[in-house]
């Protein structure tokens, strides 16, 4: 239904929207080959999963008590 939506304003012929939807497709390919390689092999989760070791560091150096 909605699958197209996003391009109800797209202009083909300006550069600058072209580059950015390029941009956002090659991402969006990219993540969703990803999400099949670890589907294969799950194995590769914990790899190539996001580190929340990192995250909480940052929270915690901002922690006020």
């Amino acid at each position: 239904m909605g699958a197209y939506k996003g391009l109800a304003h797209y202009d083909e012929y300006d550069p600058l929207e072209t580059l950015l939807k390029n941009i956002i497709d090659t991402h969006k390919n990219a993540l969703g080959y990803v999400n099949d390689l670890i589907a294969c092999d799950p194995r590769l989760g914990p790899i190539l999963g996001p580190s929340t070791s990192c995250f909480y560091l940052f929270i915690q150096s901002y922690s006020f008590y």
